[in-house]
């Protein structure tokens, strides 16, 4: 893999990693989550008018948008399902593994993404690692399997995954970046919003008492979200052999990321899952830069 987009991949992951880290200190609360969202994107609204002024705009991007917009939107809303509905700790592993699973699968034969065999061996081995976080002491594996069944919503949020990545990785070609992001979010935020708050009048009144009691972790959890998931943006406008295939697995070294982040900050416990997790992750994303 290009060293640039490992580089960018990875710090993705690590910006993923920490907002990721302050929304699960508000795990119970999501309207932090979608008020950062709304509020970082609202932000950069006039930003992405200045680009397009100065730079034009391609319609061929809005299909585009408006898809992408709809399956963020969709899954947010099943994060949201899904944490409310199970422990965060089986339904995160489920949710991001079935993507990494699912997107390496549909790049290599439908899109004909060509990796390597160390890279298809690398992307296996984060899968695993990712899927190690979910066993707990003292968990058989029959609980583990009866408890995974029931991660309808995980296993769906995997699936939008997989078609916005691959929705955006073409959408891009043909927008700046912060511009695509910025309009299919705020299409998403409109579509989420008015579900979290309880109608659209609540909207603005809902928006204000979050920022008013969560202002700093809405802030920080939105503008995370933005330039992580911007950076993955960029690569695809970049670089013309960037493989979603490769990418969304070197970039669940957020996950490791958090894991420490959680150890050092949090006073998690350290379990052998995790460990044997983070090895694994770790040895898999070597494996898919290199190959």
């Amino acid at each position: 893999m290009n060293l640039t987009i490992f580089g960018l991949a990875l710090l993705s992951g690590l910006l993923h990693a920490t907002w990721n880290f302050f929304s699960k200190k508000k795990a119970a609360e999501d309207s932090v989550i979608i008020t950062g969202e709304t509020v970082a994107n609202i932000s950069l609204l006039p930003i992405t008018c200045l680009l397009i002024y100065l730079y034009g705009f391609d319609n061929r991007c809005l299909i585009y948008v408006l898809f992408s917009g709809i399956l963020e939107g969709l899954a947010f809303l099943l994060i949201i399902k899904s944490y409310q509905s199970s422990d965060i700790s089986m339904a995160y592993p489920v949710s991001r593994g079935t993507g990494v699973m699912l997107i390496a699968i549909f790049g290599t034969l439908i899109f004909k993404e060509q990796i390597s065999n160390l890279s298809k061996i690398g992307i296996i081995f984060v899968l695993i690692g990712i899927f190690m976080f979910s066993f707990n002491r003292g968990s058989s594996l029959k609980q583990i399997w009866e408890s995974t069944k029931k991660q309808k919503y995980a296993l769906l949020i995997g699936v939008c995954m997989v078609f916005y990545t691959f929705v955006d990785r073409y959408g891009v070609k043909y927008c700046n970046p912060l511009v695509y992001f910025n309009l299919t979010e705020l299409l998403a935020m409109i579509l989420v919003t008015p579900l979290v708050f309880k109608g659209m009048q609540h909207v603005p009144a809902g928006l204000i008492k979050t920022m008013k009691s969560n202002g700093g972790y809405a802030l920080i959890i939105g503008f995370g979200i933005v330039f992580s998931y911007v950076i993955i943006l960029m690569i695809y406008n970049m670089f013309a052999d960037a493989k979603a295939s490769c990418i969304t697995p070197v970039r669940e070294c957020s996950v490791v990321i958090g894991s420490i982040f959680g150890f050092i900050f949090l006073k998690e416990k350290v379990t052998l899952n995790k460990l044997a997790g983070i090895l694994t992750i770790v040895a898999g994303v070597i494996m898919i830069k290199v190959g």
